[in-house]
């Protein structure tokens, strides 16, 4: 009968990933919302994730809809504004967060 405390040595596992592929798999998902969607997340109050750093915060107490763009800058979580929502479409909101992101490497999305 074997034990599997027998061998302290393994050979891998086809199931394993190597570091590389699995922060691959872990890949955060960008362009969550929708055109459509946005009509109606436009009533619920919050901040609504699109992905890479690009958010809709929503106020419908106020009537306010706005494009913000939340990055990193000496470890510290910023906002930028980015354009007010519908006038700001939702193509346009990605683009100048791209935008925004391509303009300083130094900081670090999340």
């Amino acid at each position: 009968m074997s034990s599997i405390f027998e061998s302290s040595a393994r050979a891998p596992s086809k199931i394993e990933l190597t570091f590389a592929e699995t922060r691959a798999a872990m890949a955060r998902a960008t362009e969550r919302l929708s055109a459509v969607s946005l009509r109606k997340l436009a009533r619920h109050k919050g901040t609504h994730c699109d992905g890479d750093g690009l958010y809709l915060r929503v106020n419908p107490d106020a009537g306010q809809c706005s494009w913000v763009l939340r990055y990193m800058l000496h470890g510290k979580a910023r906002w930028m504004g980015i354009g007010a929502y519908p006038l700001i479409s939702l193509a346009d909101a990605r683009a100048r967060a791209a935008h925004a992101n391509s303009r300083w490497p130094g900081h670090h999305k999340r």
